[in-house]
């Protein structure tokens, strides 16, 4: 999903029309309307009165545009912000949280092995060697 489907997702979610986005950001319905299907995109100083229009972050709206490792920096931040805003009791249940989370299998990622990922791709090389015969 590119930023034409989220600004349409995020607009129609704050229940704001095509029509009151223009409005408030001083653009026409086309304007809106052109940004939502991928005729045209909209300068920064265009996205900066949206992204408050619709109280959301700008990168929000890009977010498939940004790259995996810069999307994880961002939801860390987000994760170290929130734990920050804390108080200590807010962080001590934070961390007894964690800590179960942490502790139960059922919400423990699992990593390939060397072994396993090795596996696997002579698994997929054999399987495409054996279908074209």
């Amino acid at each position: 999903m590119g930023f034409a489907e989220r600004l349409r997702q995020y607009r129609e979610e704050k229940g704001i029309s095509q029509k009151d986005l223009s409005l408030q950001i001083g653009k026409s319905k086309n304007a809106i309307s052109n940004y939502e299907n991928h005729v045209s995109t909209p300068k920064i100083e265009d996205v900066i009165k949206i992204v408050e229009v619709l109280d959301i972050e700008p990168n929000m709206l890009y977010w498939d545009d940004i790259p995996e490792a810069m999307r994880k920096r961002i939801s860390d931040r987000a994760v170290n912000t929130a734990y920050d805003n804390l108080n200590g009791l807010g962080k001590k249940k934070a961390d007894d949280y964690i800590k179960d989370l942490a502790g139960n299998p059922l919400y423990i990622r699992k990593v390939k092995t060397i072994a396993e990922d090795i596996s696997s791709e002579a698994a997929a090389a054999f399987k495409s060697n054996t279908s074209i015969r």
